[in-house]
Parts: structure tokens; C-alpha cells; sequence
């Protein structure tokens, strides 16, 4: 089972406030296979964010 993490981005601002972060987290080794899934936006979903509502 891979770690996950669920987050919600339930506007455009959040959207482009929340893609750094999860690129930041990519970059860590520990976390490089985070899985990363809930309510996000195109910017989140270009750092692998799998949106669960469109």
C-alpha cells in the first residue's frame, strides 16, 4: 500500500497554491510514490493529482 495523501482545492486560487506544495513533496525521496487524490484543479493534476470530482 502506497502512503497517500487527500487534499481539497475547492477554488482556482487553491488550485495554484496547492501544485507548489505537492511538487515540493515529489522531491522528497520518502515520498516520491505518494499517492494524491480529492478535489483539485489542472495545476494539481500536472503534478500527478488525481482529481476524484471534475
Amino acid at each position: 500500500m502506497l502512503p497517500s495523501l487527500a487534499c481539497v482545492a475547492g477554488e482556482p486560487s487553491g488550485d495554484l497554491i496547492a501544485a507548489p506544495a505537492l511538487s515540493a513533496l515529489r522531491q522528497i525521496p520518502s515520498t516520491r510514490d505518494l499517492e494524491m487524490f480529492g478535489i483539485g484543479g489542472p495545476a494539481m493534476q500536472a503534478e500527478g493529482f488525481i482529481s476524484r470530482w471534475p
